[in-house]
């Protein structure tokens, strides 16, 4: 399951499939370290779950959208100087733990519905991605409430 949307008298030749991981990773890295820069924490993960699940198979998806948060995460400590308290690595683990979620529910959700419709796939794809993202990130959502209560709510409502 190659995303293919090019019509078939457009596509040029077949890329060996070691090519197509590495651009993804390198497109999905260089996504990342400037969404990382431009929105801080608000790196879009169930956005790159659903390219690298529609673009490679589920292992090699998990390990590019994993290296694409540990690139967020390496700037985030490294050049936006987050704190090094529990609260901030809870929530870093949390993202980690929801951008992989999301890539599985993604390639599971894709692989189902691809022979539907490729666009309609995408899309409940990211849909389901994003909620999946939102899911996993709820018991750190609770945590922060528990540890920090008047932290103000982001305006998405995402809470962080």
């Amino acid at each position: 399951m190659a995303l293919d949307i090019l019509r078939p008298g457009l596509r040029t030749a077949e890329v060996e499939p070691h090519r197509g991981a590495l651009f993804c990773l390198v497109l999905l890295i260089a996504g990342c370290a400037l969404a990382s820069f431009a929105f801080a924490c608000a790196t879009p993960f169930a956005a790159y779950a659903v390219i690298a699940a529609a673009m490679l198979p589920l292992s090699s998806a998990l390990l590019v959208v994993g290296a694409a948060w540990i690139v967020n995460q390496a700037i985030g400590f490294g050049a936006l100087h987050y704190p090094h308290d529990a609260n901030t690595l809870t929530w870093g683990l949390a993202i980690g733990a929801a951008a992989l979620a999301a890539t599985v529910v993604a390639a599971l959700l894709l692989r189902t519905l691809w022979r539907t419709s490729q666009l309609a796939a995408l899309g409940a794809a990211l849909l389901v991605a994003m909620r999946s993202t939102n899911s996993c990130c709820l018991p750190s959502r609770r945590c922060s409430a528990v540890a920090a209560p008047s932290r103000p709510r982001s305006s998405f409502g995402l809470g962080f």
